[in-house]
């Protein structure tokens, strides 16, 4: 790390650099050459600082690169709300012939007492009259 003392010809070459318009990365490179001195960008920052290079009376060349605003992106425009997709039925509805309805028989129809083996498959499997 160096002295916070910068010899006079250090100082110097600071000021003219500076008046040649040059960046403090560059005058930092320049002096470390011409002095062999190991100066970072930001002690040649400070340095100007302490000698008044700096501040309120910078020149608008130096100052243009963040003066200027970035240019405006375009607003992407978003897409409008989802249209609604009501699907279609893949096969129309097949139209059914009307079948006749079974009449159920009544209730006060006699039992016919059958074993579950004698039953048909329309006949009724609803257990009447109890243990019979």
């Amino acid at each position: 790390m160096q002295s916070t003392d910068w010899p006079a010809e250090h100082c110097g070459a600071l000021r003219e650099y500076r008046a040649l318009g040059m960046s403090f990365l560059q005058i930092a490179k320049a002096i470390n050459a011409k002095f062999k001195t190991a100066y970072s960008r930001s002690a040649v920052i400070g340095r100007a600082r302490r000698m008044g290079l700096t501040g309120p009376g910078r020149r608008e060349d130096e100052l243009r690169h963040w003066l200027k605003r970035p240019a405006k992106a375009k607003a992407r425009r978003l897409p409008g709300p989802p249209q609604r997709h009501v699907p279609e039925p893949r096969r129309p509805t097949p139209v059914l012939a009307r079948t006749e309805v079974a009449k159920p028989r009544c209730v006060g129809i006699e039992p016919r007492h059958l074993r579950l083996v004698d039953l048909e498959a329309s006949d009724c499997r609803y257990p009447y009259g109890g243990d019979e």
